[in-house]
């Protein structure tokens, strides 16, 4: 998972410039929220697991567990989570919208938590 952080901070960087190649959309793209949902549970699972091991070279295996775990959960394989990431990425006002949903998501998640506590 912490590839894709670098990924999605690789991304930002190069949103920066001007000129950005824009993917045509792939044949099997995942839908923008079924992609939110994705994202959250990747990142959530990465954080988990950071929280337990922060040391990356001990986690690596866990990431790529749990990632596996995820994709299955919404029967995505890896080549359309790549392709359709890509695409995303590469328009950068869809890629904002979906990790700002991702973030009111997990925001509202955190709220729900908290009051039942």
């Amino acid at each position: 998972m912490s590839k894709y952080f670098y990924l999605f901070s690789f991304i930002l960087l190069v949103s920066c410039s001007t000129e950005l190649n824009r993917l045509p959309i792939p044949e099997n793209v995942i839908p923008e929220d079924t992609m939110v949902l994705v994202l959250k549970d990747l990142n959530l699972i990465e954080a988990h697991i950071k929280r337990k091991q922060p040391i990356i070279y001990y986690n690596a295996e866990s990431f790529k567990k749990s990632d596996s775990l995820i994709l299955l959960k919404y029967n995505i394989d890896t080549l359309r989570f790549g392709e359709s990431f890509n695409y995303y990425a590469s328009h950068q006002k869809k890629i904002e919208k979906i990790y700002s949903d991702v973030i009111d998501l997990v925001n509202k998640e955190i709220i729900i938590l908290k009051t039942k506590k």
